[in-house]
Formats: structure tokens, sequence, C-alpha cells
């Protein structure tokens, strides 16, 4: 019987070889490669005769079939990419082909470590199947990694009416701001946030990301606007502390408008009195955006209460002291100054300041005392 086989095999390969037409040599090879597999079990001859089918007809089915299988079994990765690929075209069953999908671009990205190969599977899965959230998940991964946005941004934009709209406007956002990330058009972003704040203006993401568009063109007039508007959504004071120190670091450093930076430090220390960003911030700019002494003063003081930093607590002192007398009693004053020279013997405003407040209590071996600690701290040509 196996004979027979061979002499049908060998009739078969005369034909193929006197054969012209792709799809009779196509045909000969298959039936050749069939009874090569099926009979005579030679595998090895069998691979070599589908793969020559494929070369006649490369969306032969049996043939595919086959070499999926084998390459599976030789763990042939590269050789079964390129099967599952051409399967995955030919495929007309939509599950079938969501399938061979999802295992060619899981093949690509594990076995082949072929990022960019996984990739392009992804995204051509999400043309067939654009619900499919996990290779949604997977595609903005490998396009936020290899920096693929200028191919995925269409890809994404055709999956988007396909989703929920909850999950639609999130993955809005979240290519928005990916592609902030990736320096793409910065104008068109602003855009999409612009006119996705203006659909839902209490939508805080979009507000997020229109903040952080807009940094990027330098609009900062608008940023404040935008931050402000982030801080009338806040629902705890946490939040609103949080947004309000933005808000007062873009108004400083930006847009270079220190009174109201210092009103929105205002509005912190009004919603947590002890908040340690907004007190080193207010006291580092409150004199020069002219803010009342006393108002600064007191400031100052609870900032010196707070403050842990030994050189950072002495200048705060030192500036206590220059605006003592709009907050602070003669005897607070002195202890003003002698907080300050516990941590700066020489500190000259303390020593003057004590020198001054001993005189006006004709307190001579006192006044004696302050000034021999100032000729102790003074360079010797003033000594």
């Amino acid at each position: 019987r196996s004979a027979r086989w061979l002499e049908a095999a060998g009739a078969l390969e005369n034909w193929a070889a006197a054969e012209e037409q792709p799809w009779a040599l196509s045909r000969a090879l298959r039936r050749l490669a069939h009874i090569t597999a099926e009979h005579l079990g030679d595998a090895e001859r069998a691979e070599q005769l589908y793969e020559g089918v494929l070369e006649a007809d490369p969306n032969d089915r049996e043939a595919l079939d086959f070499l999926e299988q084998r390459y599976i079994s030789k763990k042939d990765w590269p050789g079964l990419s390129g099967v599952l690929a051409t399967l995955s075209d030919v495929a007309t069953a939509y599950s079938e082909r969501v399938t061979l999908l999802h295992r060619l671009a899981e093949l690509q990205l594990n076995e082949l470590e072929d990022k960019q190969g996984a990739f392009h599977a992804y995204g051509k899965l999400l043309t067939v199947s654009p619900k499919d959230e996990d290779a949604l998940g997977a595609y903005i991964a490998l396009a936020d990694e290899l920096g693929g946005w200028d191919e995925a941004q269409s890809v994404v934009e055709s999956v988007l009416p396909h989703l929920e709209p909850t999950k639609a406007r999130a993955l809005r956002h979240q290519l928005g701001k990916l592609r902030l990330h990736h320096d793409e058009d910065v104008t068109a972003v602003v855009e999409y946030f612009r006119n996705a704040t203006s659909e839902d203006p209490e939508d805080v993401s979009s507000l997020e990301g229109l903040v952080g568009a807009l940094g990027r063109i330098g609009a900062w007039e608008e940023v404040a606007e935008n931050i402000e508007k982030l801080v009338s959504l806040a629902t705890d004071n946490e939040t609103k502390c949080t947004r309000l120190l933005q808000l007062a670091r873009c108004l400083r450093d930006r847009v270079l408008a220190p009174k109201r930076a210092v009103a929105a430090l205002e509005r912190v220390l009004a919603l947590d009195a002890e908040n340690v960003e907004a007190l080193r911030a207010m006291v580092a700019l409150g004199e020069a955006a002219g803010r009342a002494p006393q108002d600064q003063a007191v400031t100052l003081k609870i900032w010196s209460e707070h403050c842990t930093d030994p050189m950072e607590r002495v200048a705060v002192l030192e500036a206590l002291a220059r605006v003592a007398e709009h907050v602070l009693s003669e005897q607070e004053r002195v202890h003003v100054y002698t907080q300050i020279l516990e941590l700066d013997v020489a500190n000259p405003t303390a020593l003057t300041g004590l020198e001054a407040h001993y005189e006006t209590q004709e307190d001579w071996e006192n006044v004696a005392q302050v000034i021999a600690k100032q000729i102790e701290a003074a360079p010797a040509s003033t000594q």
C-alpha cells in the first residue's frame, strides 16, 4: 500500500514539474503535500511542499492550516507569524479573524519581542473589533512606548464612537495628554480640550488637560482662568488648597502678578492656616507684593512657629523682627530676638534689637553685655 502512495506521489511530482499555470501547480503540489503528510508520514517534506503551494497561491487555506500547526510544533515563531498574518487576511468569519489577530499580536509581543509588529497587529485588530478593550489598552501602551501617535491617532479616533461615553471621554483625554507628552500638534490638543470643556464645563479631567496644553503654548492668563475653574469644582478643602497653590505659582511665576498670587495664597490660609507651602510663599512674596505690614507680620509669626529649617527660621524671625511693632508686644519682640540668638549667636539684627530694648529700659548692665557680644562678633577692623 505504501508503494502505491509512493507511486502516486511520484506521478504528482512529475505533474507539478510540468505545470506552468500557478493554479494548476498549486493544485498538484497541494495533493502531493497531502499524500506526503497523511500517507507517507514525512512532515518535513510536506512542509516544503506546502510552502511551495503558498508560492503559487499565498492564500491557500489547506497549506496555511498545515503550516500553522507545523510551525507551532517546531516553535518556528517567524514562520508562524507570517502564516497567522495571512490567515487573518483570508478568514471570512468575524470570530476567527479576531482570534487570529489576537494570536498574531501576542506572538509578536511575547515570542518575537517585536513591539512594532505587535503595535501594527493590535491596530489591525481594532479596525475589526473596535470594542476590544484589551487590544485597545495594549495598543495605547505600545503607541506611548514607541511614540507612534501619528499612526495611532486615526485608529483610536475610529474606535471612540463604539465605546461607552464615559470610556470614550477618558480615552480622548488620555490620547490628548499622550500627544502632549510626545510634543505633537499642541494647538490641536488645545482645541480638543477647549471643545471638551465647552461640552461639559464640570469635567475635571478636560480642564486638567486644557491647563496642561495651554501651558505648553504659554497662554498663562488662560491657564490661570482654568485653574480657577478647577478650584470651584473641588469638593474638599485639601483639593482646593492644592489647586489654589497651583494658581498662586502660575500667577507669581508666569503671569507675573504678585498681588493676585498673594490673594490666592490668602485663600489657602483661610482654609488651612498652617499650610506650610502657602506660609513660605506668602513670606517670600507678601512684602514685595505690597501686602499690609500687619498682615505680613501675622503670617511671619505663624510661619516662625512651624518652620523647621534653622537657617530659614532665622530669616523668618529676622523678617518678623523688622515688622514686630505691628503685632508683637515689647516682651514678645525680646523673645523673637532671643530665639534668633539661639540659632545664630552673632546675629546683628537680634543684637541691635536687644540693645535698643535695654536702652529704653535703662538696663545698662544688659546693654553692656549685648555690646560685648557685638564686639566679639565684629571683625577686627571694627571691634
